[in-house]
């Protein structure tokens, strides 16, 4: 079982019956401030590059721990981790310090990641993963739990590629199924890097009258350079149908973008019984691994 999306805990506790890992701060690369949470840097052929991290048994047992990098891609907007120990360029690259840890309940060991990077390999941004592994077994049924550390690796000459993106425009819908109405917004990466978008949204009706917001549009979407993809903020409020002026603004490292635009919130067929509206979840296969990813420690029932 590989845990995918949630949002960044690097400010949380460790919670008891978990595991964590983490960036140390003193190896992170000040020119991207995703450098935080993840190992994000610009490298020449040729060269190498290292990160320590944090690896922490916060459960009340002793735990194995086994560590590795893996191959990752952006698929439908969500970085995602390969299956199993899958490789490519950047997790043949790179070598960690331990391959597997023992430990006890509260102790936590720093591990290195040495990537280099050969004098023959070709530009362009590569994606991966080094992943904290633990297993639980219960009776017949093992379970499998990851955790990790997204890389994000731009191999070429000169200085760090540009980074930025743009808001092409934005519309309202109401998925089968759903309550809440979703704010959906098209965003080009128009640089050199993948992007890692957050931010939120705010409607005002037309008439200038009522506003709303701000929404905090969904955690977790990652857009390759080149790609368009789409980032949605669910209208968490009580709207009218009718036309609503959007504002969103989107933030992708340094770099902040704002849009406006004229849409209008579909009417309900039992409109007129009111909003008891119920959050929408979106299915996302993203790779939330930022500072100290939790992960429970429990067994099969």
């Amino acid at each position: 079982m590989v845990l995918l999306g949630g949002t960044a805990v690097s400010a949380a506790p460790e919670a008891p019956g978990s595991i964590g890992i983490r960036l140390v701060e003193e190896s992170v690369h000040p020119a991207d401030s995703r450098s935080r949470h993840y190992i994000v840097d610009h490298v020449a052929p040729g060269d190498e590059i290292r990160r320590e991290m944090d690896v922490q048994n916060a459960s009340s047992d002793a735990v194995h721990i086994e560590l590795y990098p893996v191959a990752a891609s952006v698929e439908d907007d969500r970085f995602t981790a390969a299956e199993g120990r899958g490789t490519n360029d950047l997790s043949e690259w790179t070598t960690l310090d331990e391959s597997s840890l023992d430990l006890e309940p509260g102790e936590s060991v720093r591990v290195g990641a040495t990537i280099a990077v050969p004098a023959s390999a070709y530009e362009g941004e590569r994606y991966a993963a080094v992943l904290a592994e633990v297993a639980a077994d219960d009776g017949d049924i093992r379970q499998i739990h990851r955790v990790g550390i997204r890389m994000y690796l731009s191999v070429g000459p000169g200085g760090e590629p540009a980074t930025d993106f743009q808001i092409d425009g934005m519309s309202v819908v109401l998925p089968p199924g759903a309550d809440w109405p979703v704010l959906v917004a098209r965003v080009a990466n128009t640089g050199e890097r993948a992007v890692d978008l957050s931010g939120s949204a705010s409607l005002q009706r037309a008439s200038g009258t009522v506003s709303a917001g701000p929404f905090a549009v969904d955690a977790g979407v990652t857009i390759l350079p080149g790609d368009t993809g789409q980032v949605r903020a669910v209208l968490g409020e009580p709207l009218p149908a009718g036309e609503w002026t959007a504002e969103m603004t989107l933030a992708a490292d340094d770099v902040e973008r704002t849009a406006e635009a004229d849409v209008t919130i579909p009417a309900r067929d039992s409109e007129d019984s009111g909003f008891p509206w119920v959050l929408v979840v979106f299915a996302a296969a993203a790779l939330g691994i930022a500072g100290y990813a939790l992960v429970r420690l429990r067994r099969a029932t």
